[in-house]
């Protein structure tokens, strides 16, 4: 068999530029849409996340709302409230700072 060495000087980079294009590829393909904004701001459009910057707050409001005056009955409507609240509100207020957090990774 012959060696053609203009043949291989052309295949090499060829094959090289084809594997960085499909890396750089791959990596636009994978890459996520994030919506940050408040809920004064609804945004409009698909997104892969959404990320509610004062979701804390209003998850800080409705635990707060109609609390008594008294700090020890006060605390005890809180506690309630959480343990009512059961898993479904401690996820709601995991993905609430956890989404802040994130957004504030960002820069």
């Amino acid at each position: 068999m012959q060696h053609r060495p203009f043949v291989a000087s052309i295949r090499l980079p060829l094959l090289a530029s084809l594997a960085a294009a499909t890396i750089l590829d791959a990596g636009i393909a994978a890459a996520e849409t994030w919506v940050i904004t408040d809920q004064s701001h609804p945004t409009v459009g698909d997104a892969d996340r959404h990320v509610l910057l004062d979701a804390p707050t209003r998850l800080e409001i409705e635990l707060a709302s109609g609390l008594p005056a008294a700090p020890e009955q006060a605390t005890a409507v809180v506690q309630r409230r959480l343990k009512q609240g059961g898993t479904d509100l401690q996820r709601r207020i995991a993905a609430a700072y956890q989404g802040v957090t994130d957004a504030w990774s960002l820069g």
